[in-house]
């Protein structure tokens, strides 16, 4: 990790945010801590790739949700998704915070229509 920060800097943060938001920026605190990366470099980095990372998903699910709904394993995820979702877009904060759910609630309200600026805003 210090070898990619040394080498990427902030750059490594918003890949690694984009794919993957939880852990990298426990690990971007740590780099702060260390003094290898500056905080709002790093708090700047990880916001933008963490919606980079979530439009992505709402993108493939917007153009995608064709194959999605082919997909077999989508007929075990679905009931709690669709669930989750009568709450309505507040599903989509709610993603945030359980671990495994932020990608395929991308999917799901790309598929579902949702405008972006709204998923965005959210």
């Amino acid at each position: 990790m210090e070898d990619l920060v040394l080498r990427f800097g902030a750059l490594a943060v918003l890949i690694a945010a984009a794919l993957e938001y939880d852990v990298t920026l426990i690990l971007a605190g740590v780099a702060v801590h260390l003094g290898l990366l500056e905080f709002p470099v790093v708090v700047a980095a990880g916001a933008v790739g963490g919606v980079a990372g979530d439009s992505l998903f709402f993108a493939i699910g917007r153009w995608g949700s064709a194959v999605i709904l082919r997909w077999e394993d989508r007929a075990r995820i679905a009931p709690l998704v669709e669930r989750l979702a009568e709450t309505g877009p507040w599903e989509i904060v709610l993603a945030r915070f359980v671990y495994g759910t932020r990608f395929p609630s991308g999917l799901f309200w790309g598929g579902r229509g949702l405008g972006w600026p709204t998923f965005a805003a959210a």
